[in-house]
């Protein structure tokens, strides 16, 4: 009977290890006396595994690699979110890229057929169907599962004692960059529509902010839906970062790179030695090199619940709702200013404003109070999912009708330009008034004293209403005549990375001029400059 290839394999390492005391062995002769492959025994003595222990040629990743795929798919699986064939496949590629150094090369990726036989190789893995099912009852938070959900978070804020000043809660929201919202008004007209002509770009814009449960907030990332970077932008802005996408949304790409942002922002001012980040369970933050760099610098990424945002993100529950409302205030006073079209410029030169008026510490902690996080209270959430079939809408202010009013006697009158004279005038008629004698004239006097001081005021509130406007202008005429180039830069930049280029670029750009100027210096200067020192018996070279 031949002997099986595990047994030639074992007497192999037997011979292995006697050959090691031997300074200098005939690997030809020990194999003959031992009735052993020769090559099989070379091989072996040299250092090569056997085919059952090395590699297989069809891999791609070592067992290190796999084994951090393995907890990738692990972390996704236990926030409740098994990942996808073609997630797999695309974590697998990130890490071949991470460890791939020839830059000549590019690096390699999985085979067709790789997946299948690394859940071969893996065989806790199930390929399972998920099941769809209807989207407005998977909306519908379960009460068991927000309180399992709020017993992890407590759980996890112990374990790693984190304080309020490293919790902190990040996502990113919308704008329609030209477009505002309805507005309350005054007017005595009940029944005839009342609609204001506004420039409505729909141009969409993105901004990526995080806030803390002690009230504070990081700079901005704003992403704009264009293919370059024009250096113009830098020239508006503050320290918001700017990105740019072909949509206006976030990417896989960027939103690496804001979490590497996000670290160097807070990493000096944490209490502690993690930091939380609550956010969504959107795709870009599911990616491996997302979690990752998270679990590299110790940054505890916490999921909501599926469809929860409503009740327990602090952004969306409490600053989120500001944010849109002072934007649509912008965009409602900026039209009647006189824009005729509101721009990515104008939009840049107001975020700075809208964001002051929004990110108050009292909004950011009445949104964490709102959602129970901070102070931790989860019966805020819990009594609502119990209450569900509570109306917890507002009752929306109808518009006040116009009550019938008596009708007022009006005269064309010229009335003077200045709040001052219409009070000397008023003085002067009312002296006047007082030494008539006639009462229907007196009364019309009155009357006209009064309609001159009303339209006084409504002149001086034009009148400033005019200027404010004119300043809006020539603010927004120097933002669109600053510089149309474009940026060699990519993904989120900041002012200061701009101003970095421009030197760069102007330093090239003198040594570009000198160079211009040396054929003139050596033709003209220098004869004329060793000419005067040699007349004055100085020596030059």
């Amino acid at each position: 009977m031949a002997e099986s290839n595990q047994s030639i394999e074992s007497r192999i390492q037997l011979a292995i290890l006697e050959l090691e005391n031997v300074e200098k062995p005939n690997i030809k002769a020990w194999a003959r006396s031992r009735n052993l492959p020769y090559q099989r025994l070379l091989a072996r003595y040299k250092g090569r595994l056997s085919l059952s222990d090395r590699q297989p040629n069809g891999r791609k990743l070592d067992e290190s690699q796999e084994s951090a795929l393995c907890r990738y798919i692990d972390f996704l699986d236990s926030i409740y979110l098994p990942p996808k064939r073609p997630a797999i496949a695309a974590a697998a590629n990130a890490i071949l890229a991470s460890c791939h150094t020839d830059d000549s090369t590019k690096p390699p990726t999985i085979g067709r057929h790789w997946l299948q036989r690394f859940l071969h190789r893996h065989p806790v893995y199930l390929v399972r169907r998920q099941r769809a099912i209807d989207i407005e009852r998977k909306k519908c938070l379960d009460r068991q599962v927000a309180r399992e959900w709020f017993d992890s978070y407590q759980e996890t804020i112990a374990q790693y004692g984190i304080t309020a000043d490293d919790i902190w809660n990040f996502d990113e929201t919308g704008f329609n960059i030209g477009v505002g919202r309805d507005q309350w008004i005054i007017t005595r007209e009940p029944k005839r529509q009342i609609s204001g002509g506004f420039s409505t770009n729909r141009e969409y814009a993105t901004a990526i902010e995080a806030i803390s449960a002690t009230g504070t907030t990081i700079a901005p990332v704003v992403i704009l839906s264009a293919k370059v970077l024009l250096l113009r932008w830098f020239e508006i802005v503050g320290d918001e970062r700017i990105a740019v996408t072909e949509t206006g949304y976030l990417n896989n790409v960027l939103a690496l790179q804001w979490i590497q942002l996000f670290n160097k922002l807070t990493k000096d001012s944490a209490k502690g030695t993690h930091r939380m980040l609550i956010c969504d369970q959107f795709g870009s933050h599911l990616t491996y090199e997302f979690v990752k760099y998270c679990e590299d610098h110790k940054i505890i990424l916490f999921f909501l619940p599926p469809h929860s945002s409503h009740l327990l993100q602090p952004l969306d529950v409490g600053v989120f709702s500001v944010y849109k409302h002072w934007h649509s205030e912008w965009v409602y006073d900026a039209t009647v200013s006189g824009y005729e079209k509101i721009t990515k410029n104008d939009f840049l030169g107001a975020i700075a404003q809208i964001r002051q008026k929004t990110f108050k510490p009292s909004t950011i902690k009445l949104g964490f109070r709102l959602t129970g996080l901070w102070p931790i209270n989860p019966s805020v959430v819990l009594d609502s999912l119990v209450d569900s079939d509570r109306d917890f809408g507002f009752n929306t202010p109808s518009p006040p009708s116009s009550a019938a009013s008596n009708s007022q006697d009006s005269s064309d009158l010229s009335t003077p330009k200045t709040i001052e004279r219409v009070k000397k005038l008023e003085e002067r008629l009312e002296d006047k008034i007082s030494r008539m004698q006639q009462t229907p004239s007196r009364r019309l006097l009155r009357k006209l004293a009064k309609a001159a001081t009303e339209f006084a005021y409504i002149a001086s509130e034009l009148e400033q209403n005019i200027e404010n406007s004119e300043n809006l202008r020539e603010l927004r005429y120097a933002r669109e005549n600053r510089s149309r180039k474009a940026s060699k830069l990519t993904g989120i930049v900041h002012s200061s990375q701009v101003d970095r280029m421009k030197r760069i670029l102007k330093s090239g750009e003198d040594l570009k001029a000198l160079m211009k100027l040396r054929p003139y210096y050596k033709r003209e200067v220098m004869p004329e400059l060793k000419r005067v020192c040699k007349a004055k018996g100085y020596l030059i070279k």
